[in-house]
C-alpha cells in the first residue's frame, strides 16, 4: 500500500481508526492473546497499548541500560582499582569493596525495574491514566498529590494507597 492510498484511506475514514496488517510467528500470537485475556481487553486493545507505549519503553529503556553501563564501568574500575592497591592499603580497600558490592546491587535493582516498566499489565493501566492529576490518602493519614506522567507514577500511586490490614 503506497503513502497516497494511506493517505486517502485517512482522509475517508475522518478520525475513526484504520486497520493495519502484522505478519508474527504463532507462539506471539499466541502470547498476545493470553495476555490480553489476562488483562481483560481484546487482541487488537492490547496490541495497540504496546504500539502507543513502545515509544515510552524504548526512551525508559535506554536509559537503564545507558545507567546500568555506567555503573558496570564504574564497578570495574573500582575493581581495577583495589586490586592494584588491595597490599597498600587495607582500610581504603575495603571501603571501595563496599561500595563495589553496593554498585552491584544497584545493577541487579536496575535490571529489576526494566521487568517491572515492561510489565504490559501497567503499561495498560498506564495508558488509562496517562496525563491525569491525582489525590491519594494514603494509609499513613497523609493525601499525595500525583500526575501520572511515567509508569513509575502509577506504581507509586498503589505503594501510597496500600492498606495493609492485620488478621
Amino acid at each position: 500500500m503506497d503513502i497516497e492510498t494511506i493517505k486517502d484511506e485517512i482522509l475517508e475514514n475522518g478520525n475513526r481508526k484504520i486497520n493495519i496488517g502484522l505478519r508474527c510467528y504463532g507462539e506471539l500470537k499466541l502470547a498476545l492473546i493470553d495476555e490480553s485475556k489476562n488483562i481483560g481487553i481484546t487482541l487488537s486493545e492490547h496490541c495497540e497499548n504496546i504500539l502507543i507505549n513502545h515509544p515510552l519503553l524504548i526512551t525508559e529503556l535506554q536509559e537503564t541500560k545507558d545507567e546500568i553501563e555506567k555503573l558496570k564501568k564504574k564497578v570495574l574500575e573500582l575493581e581495577q582499582f583495589s586490586k592494584s592497591k588491595s597490599t597498600q592499603q587495607k582500610p581504603e580497600n575495603n571501603a571501595l569493596m563496599i561500595e563495589n558490592n553496593f554498585l552491584k546491587n544497584k545493577v541487579n535493582e536496575m535490571n529489576l525495574e526494566i521487568e517491572l516498566f515492561s510489565n504490559t499489565q501497567l503499561l495498560y493501566l498506564f495508558e488509562k491514566v496517562k496525563g491525569i492529576k491525582d489525590t491519594i490518602n494514603g494509609s499513613d493519614g497523609q493525601t499525595y498529590s500525583i500526575t501520572y506522567s511515567q509508569p513509575k507514577d502509577l506504581i507509586l500511586a498503589m505503594i501510597y494507597s496500600f492498606n495493609y490490614k492485620k488478621q
